[in-house]
């Protein structure tokens, strides 16, 4: 007797299990060696450091080192989109397996989309590291009035730049 096959996916279950697929070896694969996370938090925070020192000695006000370590956590997500996104696409392009990704049945923008999900998960931990160690470090203190507002602004601005990665990429 022969076994009833699965319904392939179309339409948006496709788009949806094709970036859960690509998002999926980025967040696994910190698991897989976890100094990663001692690297990817330390060195940013390093440069970060060095800025806030440089404006210390400046003897600048005090919120401009809080700028500075809003920006070097900012930051962590625009190295993620230009660097992480672009090196990944040019070195499937470089094996070979870029069109591989063109011709399969999904859509490129979710291959994309999927990259950029798992791009967030990681680097999200890069920039909470960055804002919590530097304002310990640097005894800067964060007042949110509208911490709606906050999060509104920050998921448009990641919406925008990931888009923009997806564009250069």
């Amino acid at each position: 007797m022969l076994r009833d096959r699965p319904a392939k996916d179309t339409g948006w279950r496709l788009f949806a299990r094709t970036v859960v697929a690509r998002a999926y070896p980025r967040i696994i694969g910190t698991h897989r060696q976890p100094w990663w996370m001692f690297f990817e938090t330390t060195l940013p925070l390093l440069g970060v450091s060095a800025y806030a020192l440089i404006y210390r000695a400046l003897r600048a006000p005090d919120e401009f080192i809080g700028l500075v370590i809003l920006g070097g956590a900012m930051s962590a997500f625009w190295l993620n989109v230009m660097w992480a996104m672009a090196n990944q696409l040019y070195g499937e392009k470089q094996s070979g397996n870029l069109p591989l990704y063109i011709m399969a049945p999904n859509s490129l923008m979710a291959v994309l989309l999927g990259m950029a999900c798992g791009g967030i998960a990681i680097t999200t931990l890069r920039a909470v590291a960055i804002l919590v160690l530097g304002s310990w470090l640097f005894d800067v203190r964060f007042a949110v009035t509208d911490g709606w507002a906050l999060a509104g602004v920050f998921v448009l601005g990641l919406a925008a730049l990931y888009g923009m990665g997806m564009m250069s990429a």
